[in-house]
């Protein structure tokens, strides 16, 4: 297993927003935990996630409710929900 499931940095975000989301492990607000956790791993990666609280919030939700899955929102976005990525990073996968 020398490659890696998902080939870039706002791929592997999206699967771990995905992941924790569908399988709460807090009381409550699985949902903000998952999108901190999210901006956390793409931050330490240095990339800055920029949405609006309201964009955020529909993103996870969609997330959670299975609406939205990460390759359906890899073409929504054209490969990028985070800043700094370059086009030659995305397609590298």
């Amino acid at each position: 297993m020398d490659r890696d499931v998902y080939g870039s940095l706002p791929l592997k975000a999206a699967a771990l927003l995905q992941s924790l989301t569908k399988l709460p492990c807090l009381e409550h607000s699985n949902e903000a935990f998952a999108w901190h956790a999210c901006e956390a791993y793409l931050t330490l990666n240095g990339l800055r996630l920029d949405y609006p609280p309201k964009d955020a919030v529909a993103l996870v939700r969609d997330a959670a409710s299975g609406i939205l899955g990460i390759a359906r929102r890899e073409l929504i976005n054209g490969g990028s929900a985070a800043q700094g990525e370059t086009p030659s990073e995305r397609d590298d996968e």
